[in-house]
């Protein structure tokens, strides 16, 4: 678990050492090497975080495509309408604003408004395991997909080869278990904003559930 608490704080170790760079380059001071060095040596894990491209080849036929993966939450309203399914004239408006060529879901009803989805808006290859599904505008392979279960829970993760014009792409539906933090940190945040103080032990609170959920993460991982 210190491995992905380092990660979060990684994109902000880049920056912070981008700033050291630029500030010893201008004192003239051969400390810049230091932040020069670091950054060379993660280049290869800074460049998984933005892309970064400088024309060296050319992609021949190049196909793209939306996709949009969302964990339904068994399509139940939140807030207010907390249980509430929601309805078959929202979830396919939802679909029509996002319009994605590959519809990627976690903790999905088995099939719920599937034959409406996939005659509509033209996801006509499906796949679905236990309560992960794949909506496809490209032909899946189903000889190749396979369910995994983490737990007795819903997390778990499923593939599945797509045929695209220019090729095959191995696709991943991953659910992990939840950092179950979110609920927390938004509680922290108004109080901060009401009180304009931060409440240290509830701030300390959302790092252990963060270490704990992180545990379980690193084992499915």
């Amino acid at each position: 678990w210190p491995f992905l608490l380092a990660g979060v704080l990684f994109p902000l170790l880049v920056i912070l050492h981008l700033l050291f760079l630029i500030y010893w380059l201008t004192q003239k001071h051969g400390y810049f090497l230091l932040s020069l060095g670091t950054l060379v040596v993660g280049w290869s894990q800074i460049t998984t975080i933005v892309g970064t491209s400088f024309g060296g080849g050319k992609a021949e036929r190049a196909v793209h495509f939306r996709v949009l993966t969302l964990n339904a939450h068994s399509l139940k309203k939140v807030r207010q309408e907390e249980g509430q399914q929601v309805s078959e004239t929202e979830w396919l408006g939802f679909l029509e604003k996002t319009a994605p060529d590959i519809l990627v879901l976690q903790e999905y009803p088995k099939g719920l408004y599937a034959e409406v989805i996939r005659e509509k808006y033209g996801l006509d290859h499906f796949l679905q395991n236990g309560s992960m599904a794949i909506y496809s505008r490209y032909p899946l392979l189903e000889s190749a997909s396979k369910y995994h279960r983490f737990s007795a829970g819903s997390n778990g993760f499923i593939w599945a080869d797509l045929k695209l014009p220019n090729g095959i792409i191995r696709l991943y539906n991953i659910h992990l278990n939840s950092n179950q933090i979110s609920v927390l940190t938004k509680d922290v945040t108004d109080k901060v904003q009401e009180e304009g103080k931060p409440s240290w032990p509830e701030i300390g609170q959302i790092v252990r559930r963060y270490i704990s959920s992180a545990r379980v993460r690193v084992a499915q991982a």
